[in-house]
């Protein structure tokens, strides 16, 4: 029988998959990132990411929801930069250039992955809507 969860287990196991998910994205490329490897990766058995997460698109919208709001804070910070309008459209600017650089995994699974269905992952449409 199963044990039960406590939110923070729950919590702390979704960001090791997505986390795992964003690394392999990095390795592998968008094929590599499947149900039964994110399992081998972890080290649990095959069924085990899918009490956390309906499928990898959703393990996917998870990871670029997270990247986006990652994204939108560097930019909201960059924008209260004190001076004129130039002075924080530069900010902002080299913020956005800053964050493809540091988090160029992120960025890529922001930007090289297609997931129309908005109605479905709508925390992925709100992160994507703020940045």
């Amino acid at each position: 029988m199963p044990r039960n969860l406590a939110e923070s287990d729950i919590k702390a196991f979704r960001n090791r998959l997505c986390t795992m998910a964003e690394k392999l994205f990095a390795e592998r490329g968008p094929q590599a990132v499947t149900m039964r490897e994110l399992a081998r990766e972890l080290g649990v058995s095959a069924m085990t990411p899918y009490r956390y997460f309906h499928d990898k698109e959703e393990i996917l919208a998870a990871v670029r929801a997270a990247a986006f709001d990652r994204f939108a804070a560097a930019l909201e910070v960059a924008a209260t930069v004190k001076g004129s309008s130039v002075v924080r459209a530069n900010a902002v600017g080299r913020a956005y250039v800053d964050f493809a650089f540091r988090e160029s995994d992120a960025y890529k699974l922001m930007f090289d992955i297609n997931q129309p269905d908005a109605a479905r992952f709508p925390d992925l449409a709100r992160a994507g809507r703020r940045a």
